[in-house]
């Protein structure tokens, strides 16, 4: 089965979604995971996938964080640890598939990966997050279930700014942590 095309991607949706996370935490304090997942789960809306998740990339290995997804079964990727070589998000980074895949079976190198079948993924959309300084926190991914025709680099521009805002949120958890006395 396939998702029909996307019609034309409102580019200010997420914008303005972002734009209204920004506002509430400009406070300077930590946004709640909760929040947090509420601005995924927007943006997944958004995108018309069937699951987003934070990557986090540490010791070599890849921990899905704020997963949310439309079907309740997806939602044992929560805490999911899995080894960075065997991940999408390597290939990604290491630019070997693009960002946007509208269709797995069609990028030779996914078609015999364990993930691609055991997570049922037909169409992919990953961006980077990356720290001031250069460095890769890890990674904001979607997942659809079913081949996904209309997926395009501007879904990938969107999605970037989520990327940015969880960038944000991830330094100011670690300035925060440091000025937290132990």
């Amino acid at each position: 089965m396939q998702k029909s095309p996307i019609a034309e991607l409102p580019e200010d949706t997420i914008s303005l979604a972002l734009s209204d996370f920004r506002v509430t935490t400009a406070d300077g304090t930590q946004a709640e995971d909760e929040d947090i997942v509420v601005l995924l789960r927007r943006a997944r809306d958004v995108l018309d996938m069937d699951i987003i998740f934070i990557g986090e990339i540490a010791q070599g290995r890849q921990v899905l964080h704020l997963v949310d997804t439309r079907l309740a079964e997806d939602m044992r990727l929560q805490g999911l640890s899995t080894d960075m070589a065997a991940t999408y998000c390597r290939l990604m980074l290491e630019a070997r598939i693009p960002q946007v895949v509208p269709d797995t079976a069609r990028v030779e190198v996914l078609r015999g990966m364990a993930a691609t079948a055991a997570l049922d993924i037909k169409a992919y959309l990953s961006v980077p997050v990356v720290l001031p300084g250069g460095e890769i926190y890890g990674t904001v991914c979607c997942i659809s279930h079913e081949v996904y025709p209309g997926l395009a680099e501007r879904h990938a521009r969107s999605l970037s700014g989520v990327a940015e805002l969880v960038a944000e949120m991830v330094l100011l958890g670690r300035v925060l942590q440091t000025r937290t006395p132990s």
